[in-house]
């Protein structure tokens, strides 16, 4: 993602905010005590002064039952397919697929996220076939 679309992403994510609080009604404060964070951080996210952290995004998304795709207003990425690969090729994805996508693979080589993002790719490649 550019500088750009996050910037256009967090100008989104504070108007979703306050839209969301205000259709339940609450005020800040009271967002605030249910994020267990203060009233100035609430204002701060709304009118996009500070960026809102993952885990808050995901608190947020719990608290008004709503997916972070439909918080982010984020689409799903769209299926790869596998029709312009080799069958070599297929076969090496087919076993990066059962080799990763095994939740007890505790791989030391890779950090989480980049177990995340490959996770993500194989998942993708998995769909279309």
């Amino acid at each position: 993602m550019t500088r750009e679309e996050c910037t256009i992403v967090e100008h989104y994510l504070g108007q979703k905010l306050k839209q969301l609080r205000k259709s339940r009604g609450w005020s800040q404060k009271a967002l605030a005590k249910k994020l267990n964070k203060g009233t100035s951080t609430i204002s701060d996210y709304e009118t996009e002064a500070h960026a809102i952290p993952l885990d808050v995004l995901i608190s947020i998304a719990a608290i008004f039952g709503v997916s972070l795709n439909e918080l982010t207003n984020l689409k799903e990425p769209d299926a790869i397919s596998l029709k312009d690969l080799t069958p070599f090729q297929v076969e090496t994805l087919v076993a990066l697929r059962n080799e990763f996508l095994s939740p007890t693979n505790q791989s030391s080589n890779l950090s989480a996220q980049q177990m995340q993002i490959l996770h993500d790719i194989i998942k993708l490649f998995s769909q279309s076939s």
